[in-house]
């Protein structure tokens, strides 16, 4: 009786992380889902169709895209079309992302460069309430910074 006892429990511990293990690469990889740069504490929503907004900043909106040549992925966006542009190239392993983060003024009087983690914190975006950490607002690149 006990065998049997623990061919069923190995039986459903086998079936409970096959059943799991997709959902936890897809939490890992680059893709769809709420993002975050935690030193900053700026979240962003990374949707299906390739766009994505940022969940600190009214209007800091672009595409992303997971099929970039060497690196998980990469961002492209701006504030207002003209004034503030990104490019983010997301860089690491699972679990271990960079962003390496540039951002200008289209006159180019500041240029910015940073490099900060970047870290996976839920497959839903309506879940950004979770993670706010009561600082919704867009704080400054370090060289910004008297």
């Amino acid at each position: 009786m006990q065998s049997l006892a623990r061919i069923a429990l190995a039986t459903l511990s086998t079936l409970a992380l096959t059943a799991a293990a997709p959902n936890l690469v897809q939490a890992q990889s680059f893709g769809p889902g709420l993002w975050e740069m935690p030193y900053y504490q700026y979240e962003f929503c990374l949707d299906q169709t390739g766009t994505w907004k940022s969940l600190n900043q009214s209007g800091w909106t672009g595409y992303w895209s997971d099929l970039v040549r060497g690196e998980p992925g990469a961002m492209v966006g701006s504030t207002d079309p003209g004034v503030e542009n990104d490019s983010i190239v997301i860089t690491g392993t699972p679990g271990h992302y960079q962003a390496h983060w540039n951002e200008w003024n289209s006159n180019y009087s500041w240029i910015g460069l940073v490099d900060v983690r970047w870290e996976f914190l839920s497959t839903n975006c309506n879940d950004a309430w979770k993670y706010d950490r009561g600082n919704r607002g867009r704080r400054e690149l370090p060289m910004q910074q008297n």
